[in-house]
């Protein structure tokens, strides 16, 4: 199988971005990244048609958002690290750092640790390139287990405080596992993702892309370092 150097670089979801504590050093574009899109959701750009809003979309400034009854919506500012959860009969308008509801609907909000907003900025860029993706390349190579560790730590810690079916934290964790070369690692955050959203379009061709290839055995498990060395 022909193997491509390139073939991880999608979920390297956009470019990394540094964070100081209590400051958001981060050159982050305005608007907003869909995270969950279930039910009637529909977008309308500046001068353009309505249309079906899908998970994993980036949304610019002055995007227009309908909802219907029973639909459900979240969707991240990265410049900010505002988190909305939309519910049932709404309308808004995204805007640079939160929405602005032009309708019916008030959404839960929660504030991402900036660590949190600097993976999901560097997160979005594989949904774009997913579908690209034709094979992943063998390589061993050596990281610190403390890393992986860490990783799967904080993911658990999120875990812990989102809702049954916010996929924030797969995201966070297939993201940096991604970064790791942990290829084999990343089935748990796959499955999990699709368990808690099984209606996404975009999560399952997402999830089952990937699993074909881990499944078809084009990756092998990085080898471990010793987390003293």
């Amino acid at each position: 199988m022909k193997l491509f150097s390139s073939a991880m670089r999608c979920l390297a979801f956009l470019a990394a971005v540094s964070c100081v504590p209590q400051v958001w050093a981060i050159e982050a574009e305005a608007g907003g990244f869909v995270t969950q899109s279930q039910g009637e959701v529909s977008y309308q750009e500046i001068g353009g048609k309505e249309q079906p809003l899908p998970s994993f979309a980036r949304l610019a400034s002055g995007v227009r958002i309908r909802m219907g009854d029973k639909a459900k919506l979240q969707i991240v500012y990265l410049r900010s690290g505002r988190q909305e959860s939309w519910t049932g009969k709404a309308a808004m308008v995204v805007g640079d750092d939160e929405s602005k509801a032009s309708g019916p609907g008030v959404p839960t909000i929660k504030v991402l640790q900036p660590y949190m907003i600097e993976t999901l900025t560097k997160s979005r860029e594989v949904m774009g390139n997913i579908h690209a993706r034709q094979g992943m390349i063998r390589v061993r190579s050596l990281l610190a287990a403390a890393k992986v560790k860490e990783a799967e730590n904080r993911y658990a810690e999120m875990r812990a405080q989102a809702t049954e079916d916010d996929i924030t934290p797969e995201l966070y964790l297939l993201t940096n596992l991604d970064g790791l070369k942990a290829y084999q690692s990343m089935k748990k955050p796959l499955v999990e993702m699709l368990r808690r959203q099984p209606n996404n379009a975009e999560a399952r061709a997402l999830h089952d892309h990937f699993m074909l290839l881990l499944n078809t055995g084009t990756v092998e498990s990085p080898a471990m370092e010793p987390a003293n060395k």
